[in-house]
């Protein structure tokens, strides 16, 4: 204490200032340590944005390339689409009963019948296993719901045409079959079978139904008894 009383009075002065000066220099050393956090902040919020930019860009070429690789996905189906349609039409003209094979199938619910040109004349050729047991003239509960089908799509397909029912058998000489007189008698009486139930049924007028019995004489495979074993239904020009 005597020390510092001692002290000359411009020592005491210097000391005051000294302090003086300390205190009003504090506030500014906060400051530039506020603002360097600022900076550093600033500067880590820009290279987080700059990080942000690149993912941002990087998804751009990203979707770029997939929209174009998805274009030209569109372009090749479109491409695949036209030629199945141009071979669809070639494949229509070749066959030009195409159409007319779908909306039966479609009206009758089964492809199950044999469509065909003969001497110009739309046949429809229906198997004997759907229609008759072996040897019987009987018509089947399937046959007789296909032959209401059918004739319900005939009158309203081909009204005023007349129509010949067509019996048709193989050449096995009749074994199992009884109080026939032969193939072309079968044939004949399951002729006679279907086109009463069209008549019936299916109301097709009896004026345009003609039957015939061929027997074994107009088989459509040499090796193949099976398909010979049939009544087909054509309709005249």
């Amino acid at each position: 204490m005597e020390d510092m009383m001692n002290r000359p009075k411009w020592m005491s002065r210097g000391f005051a200032r000294i302090s003086l000066l300390s205190l009003l220099m504090l506030p500014a050393v906060s400051c530039t340590a506020r603002y360097q956090d600022m900076i550093r902040e600033r500067d880590e919020n820009i290279q987080e944005l700059e990080a942000s930019l690149a993912g941002l860009r990087n998804r751009e070429r990203n979707l770029t390339n997939e929209n174009a690789s998805l274009k030209s996905q569109l372009a090749r189906y479109q491409s695949m689409a036209q030629a199945a349609s141009a071979h669809k039409a070639k494949a229509a003209q070749k066959d030009p009963l195409a159409a007319f094979r779908k909306k039966l199938g479609e009206s009758v619910g089964t492809k199950n019948l044999n469509v065909r040109y003969v001497n110009g004349r739309i046949s429809i050729g229906i198997p004997n296993r759907v229609t008759f047991a072996s040897g019987s003239k009987k018509l089947s509960p399937e046959g007789k719901a296909l032959l209401g089908r059918l004739g319900r799509f005939l009158r309203s397909r081909f009204p005023g045409k007349r129509i010949y029912v067509e019996g048709h058998t193989d050449s096995d000489p009749i074994r199992k079959a009884k109080g026939f007189r032969s193939n072309r008698h079968l044939s004949a009486e399951r002729a006679d079978a279907v086109a009463t139930y069209l008549i019936n049924k299916a109301k097709v007028p009896e004026s345009r139904i003609v039957i015939v019995g061929f027997g074994p004489n107009e088989p459509i495979s040499r090796t193949n008894k099976a398909l010979n074993r049939r009544v087909e239904i054509v309709v005249a020009n």
